[in-house]
């Protein structure tokens, strides 16, 4: 029901409730620069991911060195004392390589390199800060090490303060240091919220086509719908079951494209490495993919929207995609049931290993399956598109019902597609994908994946609700987010490089959008 077209007697009648929420996102729109606009843009992507990649192996020869240092007999290479010497008196060479330290090298760089000068500053510092990100993902959360930028790899062009660019009418004008690309052709296909504040842009490349990306931050009125619940059931054969019967078979957008990708990709093998035609077949498989994932994300956009729109709690199972995707076992056990035998290859153990072999169900394709479904992305736009409709997500634990303080010694935890939702009872085979679920005690007969959903909406309904939740604390870079910047000062690296082709600008402004004009006018 379209609630936020009824008047508002009409929803006090209805039991609707409006409140108003501050929210944000982020605004994509198409550039069409010239020939001339492409080859700047592109120059300024080539020279920030050479100094990404100066950047990665300082970093890397840094780790190095410390290594050598504490676990090798001998001398510093950098300065040449030896570690048997106390105490150890290090150089400025030592020193432990972080963003501060390479920032403040940026001004020695740019002495050296004339091109890497014509790249305004903001973008320079972003590209060392996303760096210095990875690396501390790597440090303190245990992602894997980061590895160079290809030179197939698009870099975002980040545009901090708001003093080198504005909306003008239908372009995209850049102006002080970033001047020189001039005005790009913008095509707006969507109005601006009423009262949106934009503070940055980022240009970024996809392939061949050129967008900008605009955070915005805006208040609007959230029309709480009457109460209505759904549970939701992802699924390989079935992509999505709810617990009101509806049940959609999986798009397969990748399988069905697989052939002409493989074609692509062979052809592309054929090619002489780092030639025209090896450029353009790239571009073919590159765009190949492309449409695969457009293709995937509307659909996703279509079906997060259809939820949020007409329910007030959709609750969702909470698994962990990425560790059911990559097989991975952290501990060395196999990841198959209970299990206890060391991992052979891929998360299994010997046997399970050379069982999935005869069966030919190997672990590539369910992993192959899920990604191409997009758990993980349906799970992330139904979260942030329902703080937008008044709508509540909630995650269940999809393999543990009851509680472990109601369950008894005789009683095993129940998966959502072994246990029955009418009676509850165990059933004698889980019922998932194409087969169907039967209670031998109730006589209930109804699609596995269907029966799943109705235990996903079971359980989330004996949830207590949660207070809302805190922001998650990110990884802290300084340099990334002030609020109050003051005016660089010249001379100043970190922050403000001297002054290339003008003078440096001062700190970043907000900009309000004004629906009657179209475009983006300064903040007062």
């Amino acid at each position: 029901m379209p609630w936020s077209g009824l008047s508002e007697e009409t929803r006090a009648e209805l039991g609707a409730s409006i409140k108003r929420v501050e929210l944000k996102r982020a605004f994509k729109f198409r550039l069409y620069p010239l020939a001339v606009q492409e080859a700047e843009l592109s120059e300024w992507e080539r020279q920030l991911r050479k100094l990404y990649n100066l950047a990665h192996e300082q970093r890397r020869n840094s780790l190095l060195r410390h290594r050598e240092w504490e676990f090798v007999k001998g001398h510093c290479p950098s300065c040449g004392v030896s570690n048997e010497a106390k105490p150890v008196v290090h150089t400025a060479a030592c020193d432990y390589v972080d963003y501060f330290r390479q920032s403040k090298e940026m001004t020695a760089l740019l002495a050296v390199d004339d091109q890497l000068a014509r790249v305004v500053c903001c973008a320079r510092q972003e590209i060392l800060r996303d760096l210095d990100k990875a690396w501390q993902g790597w440090r303190k959360l245990g992602r894997g090490l980061p590895r160079f930028k290809r030179h197939t790899d698009s870099c975002r062009i980040y545009l901090s303060t708001t003093k080198h660019w504005r909306i003008d009418g239908r372009y995209l004008e850049l102006s002080g240091t970033a001047g020189s690309v001039g005005k790009i052709r913008i095509e707006q296909d969507r109005p601006w919220p009423e009262g949106a504040v934009l503070t940055s842009c980022a240009i970024v490349r996809d392939v061949d086509e050129w967008y900008a990306t605009f955070p915005v931050t805006y208040t609007a009125d959230v029309v709480q719908a009457p109460h209505r619940s759904v549970g939701i059931n992802r699924g390989m054969v079935h992509a999505i079951a709810d617990s009101d019967g509806r049940v959609i078979d999986s798009p397969k957008f990748y399988e069905r494209a697989l052939d002409r990708i493989r074609k692509r990709s062979r052809d592309l093998s054929r090619k002489q490495p780092g030639s025209a035609n090896a450029r353009k077949a790239q571009i073919k498989l590159a765009k190949a993919h492309q449409k695969v994932r457009r293709q995937r994300e509307i659909w996703l956009h279509q079906q997060s929207a259809h939820y949020v729109k007409k329910f007030d709690l959709v609750a969702i199972e909470d698994m962990g995609v990425q560790s059911m995707v990559q097989h991975h076992s952290e501990d060395g056990i196999c990841v198959r049931g209970t299990c206890e035998e060391p991992v052979f290859k891929r998360g299994l153990c010997k046997g399970h290993y050379e069982a999935s072999r005869v069966k030919q169900v190997p672990a590539q394709d369910m992993a192959r399956g899920i990604l191409d479904v997009g758990w993980y992305e349906l799970g992330r736009q139904l979260e942030y598109k329902g703080a937008a409709h008044g709508c509540e997500i909630r995650k269940v634990d999809p393999g543990q019902f009851p509680p472990e303080a109601e369950l008894r010694d005789d009683q095993a935890p129940a998966g959502v597609s072994t246990q029955c939702s009418a009676c509850g009872r165990t059933l004698d085979k889980p019922a998932s994908g194409r087969r169907w679920a039967r209670c031998p005690e109730c006589e209930m007969k109804q699609p596995g994946d269907v029966n799943a959903a109705e235990n996903v909406l079971v359980r989330a309904m004996a949830m207590t609700p949660k207070a809302p939740k805190t922001p998650k604390a990110s990884i802290k870079i300084k340099g990334r987010k002030r609020s109050e910047a003051p005016a660089n000062r010249v001379g100043e690296a970190s922050g403000g490089d001297p002054p290339v082709r003008g003078p440096v600008e001062g700190g970043t402004r907000e900009r309000v959008v004004d629906p009657e004009r179209g475009n983006a006018v300064a903040a007062e």
